[in-house]
């Protein structure tokens, strides 16, 4: 867990940092990605769709400075050198969810036997965060793969200090011979605009096509 501590005094991002913070402003923006081609080469390498998504988007989200800043526990604003994805996954035994994470890896298969060693030793636990090694520097990352949707918002209170950018996908819908998957990226404003998100949407877009 590297990082770099940011001198918010010369910091590029000060003004908005200093007054988004001080309004608790986030913002959520969700639109439809094509994963026709990423789901045909998922069927093509045998691979599962869940862990191939949450793989491409974390190698995404830690191309953005953006999505990387952080403040410690002792109230230090540092940028990660990286994240490592934080998932949820199905419960065996309720019908909770699980919140996990499992190392990100530049190997697909690599990635994808860590997260079914993951699934199957945590799927029968009762607790909600089971793992007891859980990083600080971490990305969220959840599907609803029972609901396609045109929006999503999760509202965060008395944890404003919490800036990184929160994913969730839907159900995937077929539409004139496309797949289409909504995405929802829910990010503090503090550190993220508009602008960037829209450059990661993008860039997840092209991500997805290259796997």
């Amino acid at each position: 867990m590297n990082y770099q501590i940011i001198n918010q005094e010369t910091w590029h991002r000060k003004e908005h940092f200093e007054a988004f913070m001080a309004q608790g402003t986030r913002f959520s923006l969700t639109t439809k990605l094509d994963v026709t081609n990423f789901y045909e080469a998922i069927k093509k390498r045998e691979a599962k769709f869940y862990p191939a998504f949450i793989r491409q988007v974390t190698q995404v989200v830690n191309e953005f400075d953006c999505f990387k800043v952080a403040i410690t526990e002792e109230g230090q604003l540092i940028l990660w050198d990286n994240l490592e994805p934080n998932y949820t996954i199905s419960s065996k035994v309720s019908d909770n969810f699980i919140s996990v994470w499992t190392k990100w890896d530049v190997d697909v298969e690599i990635f994808q036997k860590a997260y079914l060693e993951t699934v199957k030793a945590y799927e029968n636990s009762k607790k909600m965060a089971p793992q007891l090694d859980f990083p600080a520097n971490i990305v969220p990352i959840s599907m609803i793969p029972w609901t396609s949707f045109d929006g999503f918002n999760l509202s965060i209170k008395h944890n404003d200090n919490f800036l990184g950018p929160i994913i969730t996908g839907g159900k995937m819908i077929e539409e004139k011979e496309q797949r289409l998957l909504p995405v929802a990226v829910q990010v503090h404003h503090a550190t993220c605009d508009g602008f960037h998100v829209s450059r990661f949407l993008t860039r997840l877009q092209e991500v997805l096509d290259q796997f």
